[in-house]
């Protein structure tokens, strides 16, 4: 069955018609639903008290790359199928990457407990 791509003029983004994937083409679509991803685990993050956490928003690319100069370890954190990733990490080490804001909040609460909600 093919996906979005199957509608766009372009001969590389035809090529990737029929993959797997719910490919979005670049666009006002994409940007939102990127946006709206990023709130919605945002949202989950601020719900609950973090005293002493350190908390992120890197942009993948160019940004990434020059923060992981200092920070090597978010070299290796990648978006996952594209989509706006959360990463826990405590004590050196990360929980699984997960990008609904649901399975992030179940994260986040075996760390700390409670909620402010």
């Amino acid at each position: 069955m093919p996906n979005r791509l199957a509608q766009e003029p372009s001969p590389y983004l035809l090529q990737h018609a029929h993959n797997p994937v719910d490919w979005y083409p670049w666009g006002d679509e994409a940007f939102a639903r990127a946006v709206a991803g990023a709130v919605a685990l945002q949202r989950v993050l601020v719900q609950h008290y973090l005293p002493g956490a350190l908390t992120l928003i890197v942009e993948p690319g160019v940004h990434q790359n020059a923060l992981a100069t200092r920070l090597p370890w978010l070299g290796a954190m990648v978006a996952v199928d594209g989509e706006p990733t959360a990463y826990l990490c405590r004590d050196f080490a990360c929980q699984a990457p997960v990008t609904d804001p649901d399975a992030f909040r179940a994260q986040l609460e075996t760390v700390v407990g409670h909620t402010d909600r």
